[in-house]
């Protein structure tokens, strides 16, 4: 059984050297909240929930999943880390940074890293020319995908060389097998479906496509939005993807061959997430409409809508497949958006728990099995998904 804990700050102003633990300098934004709670933006649960990375600004801690003990920090970046990641056997952890003011400066640090959890130890730099705001290991531990705000690298980061790069509007991500990448692009030409009439109209065309992560070919274009794709995904057993558009709506593709499956339309503004459940039965959506939405990704029928007092941005489904989790933003005073996360049962449709973010924070996502939460709020930030109590 998990013991309830709460995370030792990571930007304590001065933090006791023990276990060879590194004393490091309180970053800008005040002093820390103390051992009480963590500050952090950005967080990812280990593959077997045993362990936590999180970061905030340039500080970048690992944790005892169980008990919330400080094990390692890891010490380098100098500026904001935007992503972190665990390969798949949890050794490693891969971070990405920079500063979005001064992209082109070479003296920025817009580097991915790749560090040994045990060590602590920064093992692989992999420079970039732009902030990276996404990073993930492949399937097999192999290679390392980084995402920037135009283009997708996978690299050999043993070797330090990238072996692919492709334009890319999103962050991509690798299908389950590993075999293809899967990110969006953007042309501007006839568009699919033009009517015979209009096929030599130019027009802006956005699209997801799946790239053989061994050749570089394109192996799948999934076209037919009619605006921006903000986001994709594919199906757990990889044999489909779903995307989210600007244009309202969602739709589901196979994977192989890129033929259209269903749409799934009822949004009233941008859909900015879509993604299966863990069984693939079901698809999750997040829109600028101020609603979450699970949805029969066979029939497309909508089963189940959460209202959201702002735009929604991602949607997940966990807890055995009857929870949803939903990031959303509200007005906010001088700093603007505010950050929330909320909790809901997806029977009865009831909100469980509301989540206050930290300010600028990301992270709110299920452990990987689906019975914890990790949110970016103060105290007790790792959560039980079934009430959105603190875990136990």
């Amino acid at each position: 059984m998990v013991r309830a804990w709460r995370l030792a700050c990571c930007v304590l102003s001065v933090w006791p050297c023990a276990a060879g633990l590194p004393a490091r300098a309180e970053p800008p934004g005040g002093p820390a909240a103390g051992i009480e709670a963590a500050e952090f933006s950005v967080a990812a649960f280990s593959p077997d929930g045993g362990r936590i990375v999180t970061a905030f600004g340039q500080d970048v801690c690992i944790w005892d999943g169980q008990t919330g003990r400080l094990l390692q920090r890891l010490v380098g970046h100098e500026t904001t880390v935007f992503a972190v990641a665990f390969s798949p056997d949890g050794k490693l952890a891969a971070t990405g940074a920079g500063a979005e003011g001064d992209m082109g400066a070479k003296s920025v640090d817009t580097t991915a890293r790749v560090w040994d959890v045990l060590t602590g130890k920064e093992i692989r730099r992999l420079p970039h020319d732009a902030v990276v705001f996404h990073v993930a290991f492949s399937p097999d531990g192999r290679q390392l995908l980084t995402s920037t705000r135009r283009n997708v690298f996978v690299w050999d980061y043993g070797a330090r060389k990238v072996f692919l790069t492709r334009p890319a509007l999103t962050p991509a991500s690798f299908s389950p097998d590993g075999h293809t990448i899967l990110t969006s692009g953007e042309r501007y030409g006839p568009a699919a479906g033009d009517p015979a009439g209009d096929k030599g109209r130019v027009r802006y065309v956005s699209y997801a496509v799946a790239w053989d992560a061994a050749t570089g070919k394109e192996a799948a274009r999934f076209e037919g939005h009619t605006d921006e794709v903000l986001a994709q995904s594919f199906r757990p057993d990889g044999r489909a993807v779903v995307t989210a558009s600007r244009d309202g709506t969602a739709r589901t593709w196979d994977a192989a061959t890129g033929r259209p499956l269903r749409v799934f339309r009822g949004h009233r503004g941008p859909v900015h997430d879509a993604r299966f459940g863990p069984g693939g039965r079901v698809l999750v959506t997040a829109s600028a409409d101020g609603t979450v939405r699970v949805w029969d990704a066979e029939s497309g029928e909508e089963r189940r809508r959460f209202p959201t007092p702002g735009r929604a941005l991602r949607a997940s489904v966990g807890g055995g497949g009857d929870r949803v989790l939903g990031r959303w933003e509200a007005a906010g005073g001088g700093n603007g958006p505010a950050p929330h996360a909320s909790l809901w049962d997806a029977g009865s449709g009831l909100e469980l728990k509301r989540f206050d973010l930290m300010d600028g924070a990301t992270a709110a996502s299920f452990s990987p099995d689906g019975a914890r939460l990790l949110v970016a709020t103060r105290p007790a930030p790792v959560r039980d998904a079934r009430s959105g109590r603190p875990a136990r």
